[in-house]
């Protein structure tokens, strides 16, 4: 088996147009059919393969790890949309049914989890005429699918969609598609015609362009490229490559390359283009054919096959400025120019690699390379950056000696994951990954409140949920050095806890700190409450809840046969909520030896009853 190596066999047309000096390098050893190659910027890049695996590289193409690779037997990946990093959109297509073949939409997130699947209409025939060969996603709404002798549209991610046939007879089919709304899209028949929309697909322009073309790419809204080849002889089979240009949104087409590239293969090209000037085709024949010049000038290269006559397939897309290819059998390569080349690599200084328990407002420093003052500064929960929390590109003074980039509110007891790339135009070399881990921070109590009186000596206990939090470790004492305590456990789940048999008339100090992987938070304040003084029922200041308790409309008090202190005028009967808020009073009268209040508003929970210095606990049912 021979090595695999990258030949760059140059073919310059014109003697004196210097190219810039680059060289392709392997980034992984991908064995597989590589269907299509999506990236969204200069970091987040994916390829779908044959066996469909979903395979990310999060760093602009140098490093890939498979996010999904459980396709049933019976399915066929086809195409992949990327309209964002926690949404990849995936065609299937089920050729378990004989008559009308199934076409199917799965929508992972930037885990490879799937989370929804379309099956299209079964009733339609229209559906199922031709295979679904296409989807492109302008946005997570709108999209497009070519399914052979039709157009499948939509604008709310799927939920419903609309066919469009742009007068196509059914022996011809959409070779090619180009999306760029709902209103304007292009597509390209067997048929040699060019199709374009402006309204949506009610009408459609149809342009004979005379050669049988692969791709479509548009640039801009009015810029764009179809990639053509035409066959000159059969035996043996030779043919040339044609590109055409349009500046007038697809009314006028003109001819930018006619040539023979490699006279034997040809056809089967994917055309990507960074501007007017940069652009790459491939073929499924192992060429790559770039220009700077807008393919006034170009330059041809090829993967020589390991074997004669298997030439490899090929996808190409751009991540920032540079192309990444995917080639069957040989790997995914990516374009290493010498700007690249020469580029420093970002050195980062804080917080420090594996560092931990630090607060959730984070100062982030790097230092500021001599010619840089431009930065990208990534932030993830992981490592592989599909799940990113900070994506900031950063403009620094030439005066600062290092970079600070300051990040606020992120999640207690979090692990992340961060880097810095150093930016020159669309070219980004990446620094280290380092990781930190986020502390817990103190707990907050809530109930009962601090200086509280007259508690039961069963009473719930509460505080705030603490994010990140696995578990509480919870502590109540007699004395606010916690030296003599009641209560110590750390294994609670919930935020609250019923204290039993607190003796009565004490002090009781109270305090919660979370735990998580990083260890224990700090400890909440310290709070106290006072239990209540047992009142034995002989005592004619005793009152109680006699019915219902559980109450629904209505609680009636006894406030005893008399009048007695320090039920006096104007004494009020108050009703407060578990956070000691006042919900409800009233004015009792203390003729009377019983005191009836309407609860039928409150909410569904644990309240107080409060007269005087007496209180009781009822529940609202």
């Amino acid at each position: 088996m021979k090595k695999i190596l990258i030949l760059l066999a140059i073919i310059i047309f014109n003697t004196n147009h210097l190219y810039s000096q680059y060289e392709w390098q392997q980034v992984n050893a991908l064995r597989v059919l590589p269907i299509k190659m999506k990236c969204l910027d200069s970091v987040n890049c994916i390829l779908l393969t044959g066996s469909g695996d979903i395979i990310h590289s999060g760093n602009g193409g140098f490093n890939w790890d498979v996010l999904y690779n459980e396709i049933n037997g019976f399915i066929t990946p086809y195409d992949i949309a990327y309209p964002d990093t926690n949404h990849i959109i995936v065609l299937y297509y089920d050729y378990r049914i004989s008559d009308n073949k199934e076409i199917i939409l799965v929508k992972y997130n930037s885990q490879g989890i799937a989370w929804d699947t379309i099956r299209f209409d079964s009733n339609d025939s229209t559906v199922f005429t031709y295979r679904g060969r296409e989807i492109e996603m302008s946005d997570t709404l709108n999209g497009i699918i070519n399914i052979g002798n039709s157009i499948i549209l939509t604008d709310d991610g799927w939920n419903t969609y609309k066919i469009i046939n742009p007068d196509l007879n059914n022996k011809y089919l959409i070779n090619a598609l180009s999306f760029k709304n709902n209103k304007k899209f292009d597509c390209f028949s067997n048929s040699k015609f060019y199709y374009f929309t402006e309204d949506g697909g009610k009408t459609f322009n149809k342009i004979d362009i005379k050669y049988f073309c692969d791709d479509i790419f548009f640039l801009t809204d009015n810029i764009g490229y179809i990639k053509c080849s035409e066959k000159l002889t059969t035996a043996p089979t030779t043919g040339k490559e044609i590109i055409f240009k349009t500046i007038d949104r697809g009314y006028n087409w003109e001819i930018i390359l006619d040539t023979i590239i490699n006279q034997y293969f040809f056809g089967g090209s994917q055309i990507s283009m960074l501007n007017e000037n940069e652009g790459v085709f491939v073929s499924s024949y192992g060429v790559i054919v770039s220009t700077e010049d807008g393919f006034k000038t170009f330059k041809q290269e090829f993967l020589i096959p390991d074997v004669a006559g298997k030439a490899p397939y090929m996808t190409i897309a751009y991540s920032g400025n540079r192309p990444i290819i995917g080639a069957h059998l040989y790997g995914i390569f990516t374009r290493i120019d010498t700007l690249y080349n020469n580029m420093s690599v970002p050195v980062l200084i804080t917080p420090a690699d594996k560092s931990s328990k630090l607060m959730s407002n984070i100062d982030f420093q790097w230092k500021k390379d001599k010619g840089i003052n431009k930065y990208i500064f990534l932030l993830s929960t992981d490592e592989n950056f599909s799940e990113i929390v900070r994506n900031d590109t950063l403009i620094e003074n030439e005066l600062f000696i290092n970079v600070l980039n300051k990040v606020s509110g992120l999640n207690n007891c979090g692990q992340y994951y961060w880097k810095v790339g150093n930016l020159i135009d669309k070219t980004v070399k990446w620094s280290e990954i380092w990781t930190f881990r986020t502390r817990l921070e103190k707990g907050v109590l809530i109930y009962p409140e601090n200086n509280a009186i007259e508690i039961d000596y069963d009473t719930d206990v509460y505080w705030e949920e603490l994010n990140g939090a696995e578990r509480y470790h919870l502590q109540t004492a007699s004395d606010n050095h916690f030296d003599n305590l009641f209560f110590s456990q750390d294994t609670l789940t919930s935020t609250l806890h019923k204290l039993e048999k607190l003796p009565e008339n004490k002090d009781i100090y109270w305090r919660v700190r979370g735990y998580c992987f990083d260890g224990y938070g700090d400890w909440s304040q310290i709070w106290k409450f006072k239990t209540k003084v047992n009142v034995s029922v002989s005592d004619e200041n005793n009152f109680h809840i006699l019915y219902p308790n559980p109450a629904e409309d209505y609680i009636e008090i006894n406030i005893g046969n008399k009048v007695l202190k320090p039920f006096a005028e104007n004494d009020k009967v108050q009703i407060f909520d578990v956070l000691g808020l006042e919900v409800l009073s009233e004015k009792i009268h203390p003729m009377t030896g019983s005191h009836r209040m309407n609860v039928t508003h409150l909410p569904l929970g644990v309240y107080y009853i409060r007269i005087g210095e007496k209180v009781e606990k009822f529940v609202k049912m």
